[in-house]
């Protein structure tokens, strides 16, 4: 945390205040909501919090998939409901919900990340036309693989990272320009453009398939 807010400092000049909280516990983030209420006047929203998990659904343990569930959905509700009021009335404000590729088609073998993907979709476009008359900005960004140290976590290290990954800093780049510019969807990269495209015109089984090898061939089936 210090690195960061050190690092986030050095490039904007101004101190940066940073605050620890685990969104799976309700209370923390009605805690953290509060904290944030009283202390600061939001204008712009990223709801980036989020895990993955790689591997069947049915040994998932309850404890991870109730996390997963709070985190990756019942946060960005939280989060979206506690300062959209205050957004309605002044100029300039925005949210963007983080969602994934995998957004748009099912996920086997990473199945509950992709169902929660899909619900941040569907709420972030629902948003999106509702806050049109009140001028505020509500976009989705749909990452695909992007450098960053998710897939190692969510595979349990038996994948170390990407391949063809896209730099973070030129994904955050385009998801603010798109925020700036109120686009509804924000999917960066060529190939996540042509996964996307594929998944409006492919049968759902055709994808899943594909889906379904790719993930056993990169990060395995312990069946």
């Amino acid at each position: 945390m210090c690195s960061l807010l050190e690092e986030l400092k050095e490039i904007s000049g101004r101190s940066t205040e940073g605050i620890l909280a685990d969104f799976s516990d309700k209370q923390l983030l009605k805690d953290t909501i509060n904290r944030l209420e009283e202390a600061y006047d939001i204008d712009i929203l990223v709801n980036n919090a989020g895990f993955g998990y790689m591997g069947e659904f049915y040994p998932m343990a309850e404890d991870k998939i109730e996390s997963m569930v709070e985190v990756n959905v019942s946060a960005v509700v939280s989060l979206c409901r506690a300062f959209l009021p205050k957004m309605t009335k002044k100029q300039g404000t925005g949210i963007l919900n983080v969602g994934s590729i995998a957004s748009f088609f099912s996920t086997p073998l990473s199945t509950l990340y992709g169902a929660t993907k899909y619900f941040v979709l569907s709420f972030t476009d629902g948003l999106h036309m509702e806050m049109l008359p009140f001028g505020v900005h509500i976009s989705g960004l749909y990452p695909g693989h992007t450098a960053t140290n998710f897939i190692e976590r969510a595979s349990g290290g038996k994948k170390k990272k990407w391949d063809k990954a896209i730099a973070a800093g030129e994904v955050a780049d385009l998801a603010l320009d798109g925020l700036r510019r109120n686009k509804a969807r924000i999917i960066p990269g060529v190939g996540n453009k042509m996964r996307f495209f594929a998944s409006r015109v492919l049968p759902a089984r055709i994808i899943s398939n594909k889906i379904y090898a790719s993930a056993v061939k990169n990060y395995g089936d312990d069946r």
